[in-house]
């Protein structure tokens, strides 16, 4: 059966949401083992990367109906997942991941990728799985929308629930949530085939973007060190300068103590210490 236009569509959307997410997690991970420590611009943290590179490698495997590489992708995501809530359970998120050695995700963004996870086991193509994966996919956007509304409303002191910046989290929410919805919407379960050129032309698209977020993140990091850099020699520059200066102050003050009588040197220190102090406040 040809496909219709609706098909080619959603099947375009599919692939390019599951590409995006694999390059998105592959970014987070290069830019850790770049820039370790350092969470570089709107990016994920290693252990978020890691799920996002797991989930989008399972949405792919459904689409295409590889059912090992599905199964194997949610059975790595459910054991990162189970350590990631045990671990924040033991310890309260305080220390790093034991995996990466960065921070680890939080609990509740835990729950909602065992969600998502629910819908890498389960697959597409029971009738059960497709109103899971609507389901899911819905509370995705409901919960985007949420943080959004508190993110807007809330004072410069709110926190979103994330570990990983908070535009990098909701991009993944909303585009895991439309891949969901989407592919629980579709007419056809059978396996994904948009053809040669939609698939180099989609994923080129894909790499091309998350790319150019990539080095604009890591350009807007290398301007932040640059600035922070000029600033420091600033602030060094006037302590030296102010330093210098007061040696100075002091240097000559010494001087003409050296050539007071004896018998005169106590009170007239004493008074020359108190002009000294009273012309150098910030003492």
């Amino acid at each position: 059966m040809p496909l219709n236009t609706r098909d080619l569509a959603a099947q375009t959307l599919l692939l390019m949401a599951a590409a995006t997410l694999l390059v998105m997690g592959c970014a987070g991970l290069i830019g850790w083992m770049m820039f370790p420590g350092i969470l570089v611009g709107p990016m994920l943290v290693p252990d978020a990367s890691i799920v996002t590179v797991l989930i989008g490698s399972a949405l792919l495997a459904t689409l295409f109906h590889a059912a090992v590489v599905r199964l194997a992708s949610a059975t790595l995501l459910s054991i990162l997942l189970i350590y990631t809530l045990l671990h924040n359970q033991v310890d309260n998120g305080v220390s790093a991941s034991l995996i990466t050695g960065e921070p680890r995700i939080t609990s509740l963004s835990a729950v909602m990728l065992l969600l998502i996870n629910l819908c890498c086991w389960l697959g597409i193509a029971p009738s059960r799985s497709r109103m899971v994966w609507r389901t899911v996919g819905l509370g995705l956007w409901l919960f985007g929308g949420v943080v959004i509304v508190l993110m807007w409303q809330a004072s410069v002191a709110y926190r979103p629930p994330f570990s990983s910046s908070p535009l990098a989290a909701l991009v993944f929410v909303f585009l895991t949530g439309t891949a969901l919805l989407v592919a629980s919407w579709r007419e056809r379960s059978k396996r994904l085939s948009p053809g040669k050129h939609t698939v180099i032309v989609a994923l080129g698209g894909v790499v091309i973007s998350c790319l150019a977020w990539l080095f604009l993140s890591i350009n807007q990091r290398n301007e932040i060190e640059q600035q922070a850099g000029y600033l420091l020699d600033s602030v060094q520059l006037n302590a030296e300068q102010v330093m210098t200066a007061r040696l100075q102050l002091m240097q000559r003050m010494a001087n003409r103590l050296d050539v007071v009588p004896a018998e005169q040197g106590l009170v007239l220190h004493e008074s020359d210490a108190q002009r000294y102090f009273l012309d150098t406040p910030s003492l």
